[in-house]
């Protein structure tokens, strides 16, 4: 599968749609089981779209409303310091991007374009999370930290979580390698107690942070009885100051 300019190659003959079905489509598909889309920023303009996404990191992705289709969306994603932009085509109430994977609503199709590719230029990854779903600093309480991420999209199912060894040992707990859905992951174990506030503080504040210099959060395991787990990408040379420490002893290896 090809792109032209962001937009898949394929022939399309465009059916007219009047505003009241795309508005009732549009409704349909922003509460499909009342499941919040981060990811979506509504009537923004290409130009907006790619000063949100330039330079950012490969698979970083947002969804917004079609400029030139309406009743259409577009799937905008940062790739090689590019942004490509595939238009996603909504026919009786289905969404597809190449006519042959179909979807009921948009969380379907980005929860498909994460596990692979499939003629995208690069798979979904990090979601730019618009600014209404950002944290509201007054969230104090558990309840109110867990639900910002339900919110967000960001609460992983522990089912799809496999713990591997013990790598390293943090401010709250041990720190594991674990599988996700086939993505090598860092994760972060702490015991239900009074610390649970400090380390979901910690991954509320990595929300939406997208630098290459920076570790990306995945999301956070609620449904364990006995656990919190908070997952993030895989460092495979440790920490910066741990990274740093083995850099002087090779130095001063070499230089005696």
């Amino acid at each position: 599968m090809s792109t032209i300019d962001g937009f898949l190659n394929t022939s399309y003959e465009k059916n007219s749609k009047s505003s009241e079905s795309i508005h009732s489509f549009q409704r349909k598909c922003l509460s499909s089981n009342e499941q919040s889309m981060p990811w979506y920023h509504g009537n923004i303009s290409r130009e907006q779209t790619e000063n949100i996404l330039l330079n950012k990191t490969d698979g970083t992705f947002l969804i917004r409303d079609s400029t030139n289709f309406p009743g259409d969306f577009t799937l905008c994603l940062a790739f090689n310091g590019r942004v490509e932009h595939y238009r996603i085509y909504q026919t009786n109430g289905i969404l597809t991007c190449d006519h042959e994977e179909h979807f009921d609503n948009l969380t379907q199709l980005v929860s498909h374009y994460k596990r692979d590719a499939d003629g995208l230029c690069h798979r979904l990854v990090t979601p730019m999370i618009n600014e209404k779903y950002r944290i509201p600093r007054e969230a104090i309480s558990i309840e109110d930290r867990i639900q910002v991420f339900k919110q967000t999209s960001l609460v992983i199912r522990r089912s799809n979580l496999r713990l591997g060894d013990t790598i390293g040992h943090g401010e709250f707990g041990d720190v594991l390698l674990g599988d996700y859905i086939g993505r090598r992951v860092a994760v972060k174990v702490l015991k239900r107690s009074a610390m649970v506030n400090s380390l979901l503080d910690e991954a509320k504040f990595m929300i939406g942070l997208e630098h290459k210099n920076l570790v990306v959060l995945i999301g956070v395991v609620l449904d364990d009885s006995r656990d919190l787990f908070m997952v993030t990408e895989y460092m495979a040379n440790g920490n910066l100051v741990s990274f740093q420490l083995l850099f002087i002893v090779f130095v001063i290896f070499n230089c005696i």
